[in-house]
């Protein structure tokens, strides 16, 4: 993931809301936006995605 996603900032945004850093019609909901994580949540996703 880490090289797919080299950039963690991109990839914070897009887990924060994807509805504006990918596509309107996103079907993955924006759990920053709606505060269904908190930052330092998503920080700790973004650490799990990199270990894969």
């Amino acid at each position: 993931m880490k090289s797919r996603f080299p950039d963690r900032k991109k990839l914070y945004n897009i887990i924060y809301d994807p509805q504006v850093t990918l596509r309107k019609d996103t079907m993955m909901p924006p759990f920053g936006r709606n505060e269904l994580l908190a930052k330092d949540e998503i920080e700790k996703v973004i650490d799990f995605l990199y270990t894969l």
